[in-house]
């Protein structure tokens, strides 16, 4: 079976606006030749609405219930399966008010979303801005009616077909970065991650290359009783230290997780950073990672310090990745923009000798031998030794290939 990966921007612009995504319609070249009538929804396997959902056409906010039918919100396949509609209360620092409401991971109208569609076979799985929302198998579904909207979808098992980007109403919908990959015929939708397994010289430990057993590697760090900062951890006592891990471990455990092979941490309230159980002095890293929302912010703690920047480079700052955040006295910010579009999958490869660090970002020279600041107290220099954290900022990203070698 034909599978595609779909990887695409699209924005709401009016209150009433309704528009999709359908996924392997029939072509309707000859329909008006030879009248015949057709609706792609229903003709081709499925339909992704894409709707305003806190918007008051489709949502009543006063009474707190939508006005369309759960298959019918974005995510959804249309009368098929449901979106997952339970974003009520989980983003931190006030950013539930970026969303459009109802438990919908759509942005308010007006802002930009990312999207990202698989379908391989009979499977089609969709993720919103970071998140799965809907995951479903469509050949459980009879084409005869047997759907939740009792729909004769007459091509549900359709194998081929065109992606068709429609509008329903009135209003302004505007795409951008719309990236699709044809996938093998023998391909499995577990299998389907745009990122390359890669190999690293002899003297690298793997500390992520999508095994379960690689979570052993990492442990959860968190802010109770400021331990985040390395002084704190410092002055406390063992049994101190091992009290506060279990409370930063059983954070890691409820939002840092293994999703289609990557190490993922959705960003939701309650989850914080994780960092390597070793410490590290100088080291050589690779790791590669992605961002999969507008706005997006994360990065790495080397040593325990913040940090190397991750962010949304094109769409929000326009300044690159890979810069020492947090730098006052020495550079900051990166040579040049070496950022991939958001969805798209970036590497890093990061060399730290005493307080020097250099930082390529998809090949490029980012950051060339720049002294990096110690945070926590600017009066003394960088630790010489510490952990190495993948930061929270309270958005989903994933990792994949992370490689440290001590040098």
């Amino acid at each position: 079976s034909m599978g595609i990966l779909f990887l695409g921007l699209n924005m709401y612009m009016w209150m009433i606006f309704f528009g999709g995504i359908d996924i392997r319609t029939p072509s309707y070249k000859a329909k008006q030749q030879s009248n015949i009538k057709g609706w792609p929804r229903y003709d081709g396997m499925c339909s992704i609405p894409l709707i305003d959902d806190g918007g008051s056409n489709f949502y009543d906010k006063d009474n707190g219930r939508d006005r369309l039918k759960a298959f019918q919100y974005t995510g959804s396949l249309y009368g098929i399966s449901p979106a997952r509609r339970d974003n009520v209360g989980k983003q931190i620092w006030g950013r539930d008010k970026n969303f459009s409401g109802g438990g919908s991971y759509a942005r308010k109208s007006g802002q930009w979303n990312f999207m990202e569609v698989k379908v391989v076979g009979s499977d089609v799985e969709v993720y919103l801005n970071g998140q799965q929302i809907n995951k479903c198998d469509v050949s459980v579904f009879e084409a005869n009616g047997s759907t939740l909207d009792g729909h004769e979808h007459r091509g549900l098992a359709r194998q081929r077909g065109h992606i068709r980007f429609v509008r329903f109403a009135e209003g302004r919908l505007t795409w951008r970065n719309v990236r699709i990959l044809q996938l093998p015929d023998n391909a499995k939708i577990e299998d389907v991650t745009p990122v390359v397994k890669k190999k690293y010289p002899v003297g690298f430990e793997q500390y992520f290359v999508g095994r379960e057993s690689d979570m052993g590697m990492w442990k959860g760090v968190t802010t109770e009783e400021r331990f985040d900062n390395p002084f704190v951890r410092q002055k406390a006592d063992s049994k101190k230290l091992r009290k506060m891990q279990e409370i930063a471990d059983a954070a890691m455990r409820q939002h840092w997780f293994i999703r289609n092979g990557s190490l993922f941490f959705d960003g939701f309230k309650g989850g914080y950073s994780i960092a390597t159980r070793s410490d590290y002095g100088d080291f050589e890293m690779w790791a590669d990672w992605r961002i999969m929302s507008f706005g997006a912010d994360s990065g790495l703690y080397l040593r325990g310090a913040p940090q190397v920047q991750i962010w949304d480079a094109h769409n929000q700052w326009h300044i690159g990745s890979g810069g020492l955040y947090n730098n006052i006295k020495n550079p900051s910010r990166t040579l040049k923009i070496a950022d991939c579009p958001i969805g798209d999958w970036n590497r890093f490869h990061i060399i730290i000798r005493g307080d020097k660090v250099t930082v390529w970002l998809n090949g490029e020279l980012v950051v060339e031998n720049v002294t990096m600041e110690n945070y926590w107290d600017r009066r003394q220099p960088i630790f010489s030794s510490g952990q190495i954290e993948l930061q929270c900022h309270g958005d989903p990203i994933e990792w994949r290939n992370i490689f440290i070698k001590r040098l």
